[in-house]
């Protein structure tokens, strides 16, 4: 049911290629980064060459699973690897400040340090278009360790595997059907049209995080609408919900681990917060209310209307057909 217009759904959400102006972007942030970040490094008697530094891209431009945003922002993720001895130089803090002054242009490029990243904005008419996140990793004694904090408060280098997270992904969502990419793309669809575009980040759901549950989650149907249902309900299915005695929901919790290193379970911010993982656990139960009453319709245009409601109203709705009634024409005799 509905299979023709789950993937003229697909094709109206996704955002396949990365357009001439990202790559411009990209492109001209990784010079100046590989040329401008041994300067600034040499000049704290760090002595990193422009030929020790790498790049690894990440998120979804990487895994092909990115969708159109409501608000035309692009993001990207550029992780940046170098070498470094982090017992020597433990505050990796002051390494992301290097990094920031690397990427930084007076009056026309304002790098902002975030916890994981260095991220570069571009501003066109007021509004944020293009969104560049450069994890920093350092590579030691044969691992790498991503640089967290901000400029101020609480710092480490954590080890991490983006590389080995990448080959996890993509070895699960290769398929010549290609349902576990739109099962990703739907499933970050839903997230849009369920969240305000006005909730912090604090408050969703990561999208590594239902990247991950797609992938450990689906079996993959002929029907994309059938798939994404069940998707759905087995990410409803790990949560751990606790009620009161009149049936309310005092606390939900949901685990994922990152398959690689370190091992961290990506919904932990839930923790700051029980509204979170409960708000979380009410919308995804809510859309799969509306996909079993989708797949209850006995006519496509009704099925479409709920999945509607999950997916946006950009969803494509079929006509509804008409059944005509039958009629018993008795011929008039004619005695003569």
């Amino acid at each position: 049911m509905l299979n023709k217009e789950f993937l003229e759904f697909n094709n109206s959400i996704k955002l396949e290629n990365e357009s001439t102006v990202l790559r411009e972007k990209r492109d001209l942030l990784k010079k100046d980064f590989q040329s401008k970040f041994p300067k600034k490094c040499e000049s704290n008697d760090i002595e990193i060459k422009p030929s020790d530094i790498d790049f690894v891209s990440q998120g979804s431009f990487k895994l092909n699973t990115t969708i159109k945003s409501q608000n035309k922002e692009v993001d990207l993720d550029l992780g940046v690897i170098f070498p470094l001895d982090i017992l020597e130089y433990e505050d990796s803090r002051k390494i992301k400040v290097l990094g920031k002054e690397a990427l930084e242009i007076t009056g026309v490029r304002l790098p902002v340090i975030k916890e994981p990243c260095v991220t570069v904005s571009y501003v066109k008419g007021g509004e944020e278009t293009i969104h560049l996140d450069f994890p920093m990793y350092a590579e030691y004694d044969g691992e790498l360790y991503l640089a967290r904090g901000k400029e101020n408060g609480k710092y480490s280098w954590e080890v991490a595997d983006p590389r080995g997270l990448n080959d996890y992904i993509i070895s699960k969502i290769t398929s010549e059907t290609m349902q576990p990419r739109r099962i990703i793309r739907y499933l970050k669809k839903w997230k849009q049209i369920a969240y305000s575009s006005n909730a912090t980040t604090e408050k969703k759901p990561p999208s590594i995080g239902l990247t991950l549950l797609v992938v450990d989650s689906l079996v993959e149907d002929e029907s994309d609408l059938i798939a994404f249902r069940n998707v759905c309900a087995r990410i409803r299915d790990q949560f751990t919900v606790v009620t009161d005695a009149q049936g309310n929901i005092v606390s939900a919790k949901i685990t994922k681990l990152l398959p690689v290193k370190p091992f961290t379970d990506v919904f932990k911010k839930f923790e700051r917060s029980d509204s979170h993982a409960i708000d979380f656990y009410k919308k995804i139960s809510k859309a799969i209310n509306n996909l079993d009453n989708a797949l209850n319709c006995d006519n496509e245009h009704d099925a479409a209307v709920y999945v509607s409601k999950v997916l946006g109203e950009d969803f494509p709705i079929p006509e509804k057909e008409i059944k005509k009634a039958s009629t018993i024409v008795n011929e008039e005799h004619s005695f003569g």
